[in-house]
């Protein structure tokens, strides 16, 4: 009983530091642009910046094809008081 007390309390206070990590990422596609957009959880800005980062090289988790490019990804960090921030990946590429 007091191993399941322990679990339940470990979960439920690792979830509490976990905040909301938003990534949009701005797609170019020949004249065309879109947004994509995904959510994580993770526990500090550090882990969301690195996410946001990585997007670039991991083709924003495989929803970005070939013909297209990935322009910047922006992130929003916290779950109360938001930090925004744009990480651009291609300068030259842009979206009206």
């Amino acid at each position: 009983m007091k191993t399941i007390i322990f679990i339940i309390t470990l979960i439920m206070t690792t979830q509490s530091f976990a905040a909301k990590c938003i990534l949009t990422g701005q797609v170019n596609e020949g004249e065309s642009c879109s947004k994509i957009s995904t959510r994580l959880d993770v526990g500090d800005l550090g882990a969301c910046e690195e996410f946001a980062k990585s997007t670039v090289s991991n083709k924003f988790f495989g929803l970005v094809e070939k013909n297209q490019n990935l322009i910047a990804t922006e992130y929003s960090f916290g779950n109360e008081a938001k930090i925004e921030e744009t990480i651009v990946h291609n300068e030259e590429a842009v979206c009206n």
